[in-house]
């Protein structure tokens, strides 16, 4: 993925989105807020990466829900619960990975030894 460019401007409006609202906002609602150009994906991208530089350089304390959108939260014990999730998430995502490829190694015939010569048609 390029790198995007963030305009100072788009972050501060995105953040006084997020500060005016009880509930959750998706994505496609703040891109259409910001009057953001693009297609749908690139659009959907560029508030994630505002929203990345609004949590990792600003220290907003922005939570995405599961299908509801982002808000924000002053809770510490909400902020704190969504990082325990990320960091679960992330073990979870880095377990399933690797019990694939350890899969793939040991199925001889599986897509794993597609290019080892010889190694197909032992496995058949």
């Amino acid at each position: 993925m390029s790198h995007l460019q963030l305009e100072s401007g788009q972050c501060r409006e995105c953040l006084a989105i997020l500060k005016n609202r009880n509930t959750p906002i998706v994505a496609a609602d703040i891109a259409k807020q910001l009057k953001l150009a693009g297609n749908r994906e690139t659009r959907r991208r560029r508030v994630r990466a505002i929203i990345k530089h609004l949590r990792d350089e600003c220290g907003a304390k922005i939570v995405a829900t599961l299908g509801g959108g982002y808000m924000i939260t002053d809770d510490d014990r909400i902020w704190q619960e969504y990082l325990e999730g990320k960091l679960i998430d992330a073990k979870r995502i880095i377990g399933s990975a690797s019990a694939k490829k350890r899969k793939a190694i040991t199925n001889r015939k599986g897509q794993g030894f597609l290019f080892a010569p010889g190694m197909a048609r032992e496995a058949i």
